[in-house]
């Protein structure tokens, strides 16, 4: 068994209280949360404390600020979508978390680095050196391969002619 990080059993552990942001557990609900529980490759004193938080959440303000690892908050935003779907009824409360938990996600992002950084890839992906560098020194087949493949482009339309 792996340990969690501190960050992901903090997202476990909010994921465990979504499920009373509607104030009612159907069967769907506890089958996924009991089925997911013992599905995790974690140790048995993990699986007892999120087995506590489904039966008895601790307040969702207090594990939040406890997920640092940004992948981990980005994956309970995705899971309060799934659990908030999974009685078939995304509540207010459930959208109220899921918009709050995306201004916090996607509040911190430099959207125009990011876009610059995609900009720049699909300018490299045109230059002819970058698509068709050798990787493997010692390749005969990919020196040949690629030096065939540059000089006939055959029909790479994404290439300079």
């Amino acid at each position: 068994m792996q340990k969690l990080t501190e960050s992901k059993l903090f997202m476990w552990r909010a994921c465990m209280t979504i499920f009373h942001l509607d104030g009612k557990i159907t069967p769907a609900e506890q089958k996924w949360a009991e089925e997911k529980i013992n599905s995790l490759p974690i140790s048995r004193e993990e699986k007892d404390i999120l087995r506590a938080d489904f039966k008895s959440p601790p307040a969702l303000k207090s594990l939040i600020p406890k997920i640092t690892h940004p992948p981990d908050k980005a994956f309970l935003l995705h899971m309060v979508n799934v659990l908030g779907h999974l009685d078939g009824e995304f509540h207010e409360s459930e959208k109220q978390l899921f918009s709050s938990l995306q201004n916090e996600i996607m509040g911190c992002l430099d959207m125009s680095a990011i876009e610059r950084d995609v900009q720049k890839m699909e300018a490299d992906s045109y230059d002819k050196k970058a698509v068709f560098a050798i990787n493997n020194r010692s390749s005969l087949f990919e020196h040949v391969y690629k030096n065939a493949r540059l000089n006939l482009n055959l029909g790479d339309k994404k290439l300079p002619k």
